[in-house]
């Protein structure tokens, strides 16, 4: 029996196996992210956010809308009184309608204007009294607190800020999102390639099994033999075991971040590929984290808007003083009518004042103040705090690109090396001058070597994509836009 031509071959195919296939794959690195943006449940509810935001931008300025009002009303007093020129009390029995309706606005320059259209008809039972119209306008000016609209539209530009900061945590998540899954990608394809070789590798186990075992019965190798390579065959199915084990694992969250229903499972992936990748300079890098990370623009939104707060608050200390002046136009007659008609008479009235009030140590302003003024200066140290953060990690994920790149080229160093190592063991072994412990010893050896490969690879992949988040660039180089 000459066993040799056979286990030349399958050592052969662990030798010679490419560490990327070339057919084509069913899912590619692409369409698991599309199908994730499209379908992941948790993005779909980040989405709304934003939009949800815009509803407080509209609630804010609504309050400088228009506004309709009207009132009526009816009323009977019955008793004595004081009247003039009679002495004593005397009785008294009228009652009132009126009937009145307008329109007020508020002005981002701290002015309210009001148009007013009334009418109003005392002792209803009296056919000699006289019924009244009256239209009229009145504008309130705030001459301290509340002038302004920079002061006004605090609110308005706050909300504002509000729905562009939930724009870039929509950002922040979707990259985020991005990132997972394309380091779960290389992970799940690192995880099939470890499948792919385990199942190798338990077959050249086996078939040095075999032929260990037919030397060992025509004697020409000692019974002793057989305990090594047993044990490398269960040493493989263990592993191939953990392998499928945790590609399935994998298999299950790359699922559900593609949005998938929790009983199917995603087609193979391709295999990991050194991809062609020209890096900008660290300073580069940092650059752009510093102008474009996600967090680094929100915390300057919410610096914008707390200088907004502190603007607000600085003008609540000042007394409020308004400048009022309202002009009204009359008509008086005996119907209702006619009174309408009588309005364009030379019946007016006119008032011109002004209105000051201010609290006595107006401790809740000023306590408003200082709460602003230090939630400011917290933001603009967490600002810089963050700044130095974003420069940190853009630095340590570059110098991690260059290691993983580095170690692809080691351990393709190291593969060569340990094929040669698995070739002399085997020449040796079939001269009879090696144990089938030393060739499994080897075997192990290349077989670590052949997924240390795989796995540099997928690092390097999953470190790019670790730089591309942290430097605030991975949608961009994806050519993904958010629309809000």
């Amino acid at each position: 029996m000459t066993p040799r031509p056979l286990i030349i071959a399958l050592c052969g195919l662990l030798l010679a196996t490419p560490l990327t296939g070339t057919a084509a794959q069913e899912l590619s690195l692409e369409e698991a992210v599309l199908m994730s943006l499209r379908s992941n449940r948790e993005l779909r509810m980040q989405q709304l956010q934003p939009q949800l935001r815009q509803t407080f931008e509209e609630v804010e300025q609504s309050l400088f809308d228009a506004r309709l009002f009207a009132e009526a009303g009816y009323g009977a007093e019955q008793g004595q009184t004081l009247s003039p020129g009679v002495a004593g009390l005397v009785e008294s029995d009228t009652s009132q309608w009126y009937l009145q309706g307008g329109l007020r606005q508020e002005f981002a320059t701290g002015t309210t204007f009001e148009a007013i259209l009334s009418h109003n008809q005392r002792d209803i039972d009296n056919p000699d009294n006289l019924h009244q119209w009256r239209a009229g306008i009145g504008i309130n000016q705030a001459l301290l607190q509340g002038r302004g609209s920079q002061v006004n539209l605090v609110r308005v530009e706050q909300a504002r800020l509000d729905t562009d900061i939930s724009r870039n945590e929509l950002r922040g998540y979707t990259q985020a999102l991005v990132a997972n899954i394309e380091s779960l990608y290389w992970e799940y394809a690192l995880a099939s390639r470890q499948v792919e070789i385990y199942e190798q590798s338990l077959e050249v186990a086996r078939v040095q099994l075999r032929q260990t075992t037919d030397r060992v019965e025509v004697g020409a190798m000692a019974r002793t033999e057989l305990a090594a390579a047993k044990a490398e065959v269960a040493r493989r199915q263990q592993e191939l075991i953990d392998a499928r084990s945790r590609m399935r694992v994998l298999a299950t969250d790359l699922t559900r971040l593609m949005g998938l229903e929790h009983t199917a499972e995603p087609p193979l992936p391709q295999q990991p590929t050194l991809p062609a990748v020209y890096l900008d300079t660290l300073e580069e890098h940092i650059t752009f984290g510093l102008q474009q990370r996600p967090e680094i623009r929100e915390a300057r939104l919410r610096q914008q808007r707390g200088e907004l707060e502190v603007t607000r608050t600085r003008n609540g200390l000042l007394p409020r003083l308004d400048l009022f002046v309202t002009l009204g136009k009359s008509g008086y007659a005996d119907s209702f009518g006619s009174a309408l008609d009588e309005m364009g008479g030379d019946d007016y009235d006119a008032t011109i004042g002004l209105r000051l009030s201010y609290p006595l140590g107006n401790r809740s302003s000023s306590a408003q103040h200082r709460a602003a003024t230090i939630s400011q200066h917290q933001v603009d140290l967490s600002l810089e705090n963050l700044n130095q953060l974003v420069a940190a990690d853009v630095r340590k994920a570059y110098l991690e690109v260059d290691r993983s790149r580095e170690q692809i080229e080691a351990s393709a160093a190291t593969l060569e090396l340990q094929e040669e190592v698995l070739r002399a063991e085997m020449e040796k072994f079939e001269a009879g001058t090696s144990t089938a412990l030393l060739v499994a010893q080897a075997q192990r050896d290349l077989l670590a070597a052949r997924i240390q490969q795989a796995r540099s690879i997928a690092d390097y992949r999953r470190a790019l994509v670790e730089l591309y988040r942290l430097d605030g660039s991975l949608l961009q180089r994806r050519g993904i836009e958010l629309e809000t």
